[in-house]
């Protein structure tokens, strides 16, 4: 299963999976514009495959917690939307 948690890493994001981010950073209480800054650029190192980066990024917004609900949201959401379905796919 924790594989299955950390493919989305290395691979796109799609605006819809963002979204899903988007929306537990508002939850958490960025603003909008922060939300989606900090949604976005988290992505772009998620994507390039840097954790680590990414969790940099986060962190100028949100403590160590905020950084772990924002990425589990961010990998359920592929998994939701991508992951499953590439698994299940002969």
């Amino acid at each position: 299963m924790t594989a299955d948690c950390m493919a989305f890493m290395g691979r796109l994001l799609p605006s819809d999976v963002r979204e899903v981010g988007v929306d537990h950073a508002r939850a958490i209480g960025l603003s909008t514009g922060d939300a989606y800054d900090c949604i976005q650029r988290m992505s772009e190192q998620y994507e390039r495959d840097k954790p680590y980066e990414a969790q940099k990024v986060s962190r100028q917004y949100v403590d160590l917690t905020g950084h772990y609900r924002l990425m589990a949201a961010l990998s359920a959401a592929w998994w939701e939307q991508i992951g499953q379905h590439e698994r299940n796919t002969p």
